[in-house]
């Protein structure tokens, strides 16, 4: 069992690797730097200099991006989970969420709930409200009508 002390301590070696890593960046960034040649931390520096606001959003957007990605990437996991449930899924990546359509196998409330229980577990993260996922659930004979081209390979 890892006692708190021994968390705490693994915490710390993993900032202050993170740390030395961004000391190692923020070097080459500054040799390449004066010498004339920009790379993206430098380039996001004189962002900041020359356009705050705009460089405040441009971070903003890459990291709503980047959660965005993340909570796909979990979502997705978790349907690989439950693809025996599932005999077709699509994606659909809007401006401000992330909707998935399902043809389940047996369209039933006992397989529907298994969707509504991750739904819950995503909920209590604290994110939904700032990028929801909407799970909807298609019947067979709709999908083929509704045009969805994101398929996702679950075998």
């Amino acid at each position: 069992m890892i006692t708190l002390e021994e968390n705490k301590e693994n915490l710390t070696e993993k900032v202050q690797a993170i740390l030395n890593n961004l000391r190692h960046e923020v070097e080459h960034t500054r040799q390449l730097h004066s010498a004339g040649i920009n790379n993206s931390l430098s380039s996001s520096l004189e962002g900041f200099y020359t356009n705050p606001l705009t460089a405040l959003l441009d971070m903003h957007c890459t990291s709503k991006n980047s959660l965005k990605k993340m909570v796909s990437q979990l979502t997705i996991g978790f349907l690989h989970t439950q693809k025996a449930l599932i005999k077709k899924a699509f994606q659909v990546d809007q401006n401000n969420k992330v909707v998935y359509y399902i043809v389940l196998n047996e369209d039933n409330t006992v397989n529907r709930n298994v969707f509504f229980e991750f739904l819950s577990l995503y909920d209590e993260l604290g994110i939904s409200d700032n990028l929801p996922i909407l799970i909807k659930f298609l019947p067979e004979r709709v999908m083929e009508k509704a045009n969805l081209k994101d398929e996702l390979l679950l075998n």
